[in-house]
């Protein structure tokens, strides 16, 4: 089966699955692509920030700051100062 999903990917996965043996394909996104993957991932994290449990929140959360991160300094986005505590 042919499963391609673009897709950002972080923590070194693709050595992860290089290590198992299987085989996939990357590319490095263009600027709109890179933007249009954040968004998108900035819904999935919400979604599941919004669906976690109390014990799980912390680490939600968290995934969704990295991806706000993400966003802001692919903009150009100062966290100064309407997010000034923001780190």
């Amino acid at each position: 089966m042919n499963n391609q999903q673009p897709k950002l990917v972080r923590d070194n996965i693709p050595d992860l699955i290089e290590k198992s043996g299987d085989k996939y394909s990357s590319h490095t996104a263009t600027d709109s692509e890179y933007e249009k993957l954040l968004l998108d991932k900035l819904i999935e994290e919400s979604k599941e920030a919004a669906g976690a449990s109390s014990q799980d929140l912390a680490e939600e959360l968290a995934d969704l700051q990295e991806v706000i991160k993400a966003i802001m300094k692919l903009k150009r986005i100062s966290p100064q100062p309407k997010l000034k505590n923001f780190d």
